[in-house]
């Protein structure tokens, strides 16, 4: 351990953002314990010298302790982020209880800070204007991923009193170089639209979502920890545009546009309720569900200023973010 290094305890840290965090913080010469499931998983996407294995997941109290123990700090990466589960429980297990149980550990074994890792889905559309840390939710949630993670805040909350700086960040529509998996879909679509595999617009298009680049997010993370105000939440976003205008960003960038068909999102709702009904008779998860095709109906348009103003954040573009997915992605305009 050099001089200047802390000891860093990380939930999550094979998943999507909690990789590319702990990757980040070990290559600062940082001290990381990984809580993991799978050794081969966790050689193949966090084989750093400085991060160390602890093998567990969060309902394993002796395993979250043993990976707390010794450490300054801690990011609650960890989530169920699934569409669907035949057990609702499950949700509420991982994403609640797991959260609960981390928390314990942290604070059992004398952790001073923590970062938790929601979602600003949990604020709700932009109805009423834009999404900012404060806004009044006026529309309940539709997935039980949000519903469980709203839980978790508070949970995560109610601790901001104790020996233990607690701070919440909330990302938008992560996307960028990575683990791809459900976390990182968006990567998924811009991976397709450029080799021509996706046309399909939800609605007409013009729903607004705010995108923001996995190197934004792990420095959202980063700077929560250093600067964060105990008990707060932060939204750690990028740009805010609408689903014709996050494709033309990809055209120009690839140099081709593709045409691309609008489906009603009133057929992608029955769609989804026939998926819905198919995995509740024979237990086939869905593709889609109508929960998360309702969140086709409205705007997410968030401001990041309170993150910009207390933190020091200061995202890239979106274009600057796909144009290093792509590049990532090994695409070669010429060869499409």
């Amino acid at each position: 351990m050099t001089q200047g290094s802390k000891r860093i305890f990380i939930t999550g840290a094979t998943g999507f953002v909690g990789s590319a965090l702990a990757n980040s913080l070990a290559n600062q010469g940082q001290i990381i314990h990984a809580l993991i499931r799978d050794e081969n998983k966790a050689r193949k996407y966090i084989n750093h010298s400085n991060i160390h294995y602890f093998k567990g997941d969060l309902m394993d109290t002796y395993a979250l302790h043993k990976a707390a123990s010794g450490c300054e700090e801690s990011y609650h990466v960890a989530g169920y982020v699934n569409l669907w589960h035949r057990d609702k429980n499950t949700f509420y297990k991982h994403n609640v209880i797991g959260t609960e149980n981390v928390l314990k550990a942290c604070y059992d074994e004398g952790v001073k800070k923590f970062v938790f890792t929601s979602t600003a889905g949990v604020i709700g559309p932009s109805n009423n204007g834009v999404i900012t840390e404060d806004t009044i939710k006026t529309l309940p949630s539709t997935t039980e991923y949000e519903r469980t993670k709203e839980q978790a805040e508070e949970l995560v909350r109610s601790h901001a009193n104790q020996d233990m700086d607690v701070v919440i960040v909330n990302p938008t529509r992560v996307f960028g170089p990575g683990l791809m998996s459900k976390r990182n879909a968006v990567t998924m679509l811009i991976d397709k639209y450029s080799r021509g595999k996706w046309k399909l617009l939800p609605g007409d298009g013009s729903k607004i979502s705010n995108y923001v680049y996995i190197e934004d997010v792990v420095s959202g993370h980063q700077l929560a920890m250093e600067n964060g105000i105990p008990g707060e939440r932060y939204i750690i976003g990028g740009d805010n545009v609408s689903y014709i205008e996050f494709f033309n960003t990809i055209g120009k960038i690839i140099g081709k546009k593709y045409t691309m068909i609008k489906v009603p999102v009133s057929l992608i709702l029955f769609m989804a309720h026939f998926q819905q009904l198919k995995a509740d008779l024979f237990g086939i998860a869905p593709l889609v569900t109508p929960g998360f095709v309702r969140k086709y109906l409205y705007d997410w348009e968030t401001d990041c200023c309170k993150a910009n103003k207390y933190l020091g954040y200061n995202p890239k573009s979106l274009e600057y973010g796909i144009q290093q997915t792509l590049n990532w992605l090994n695409f070669d305009s010429n060869s499409k």
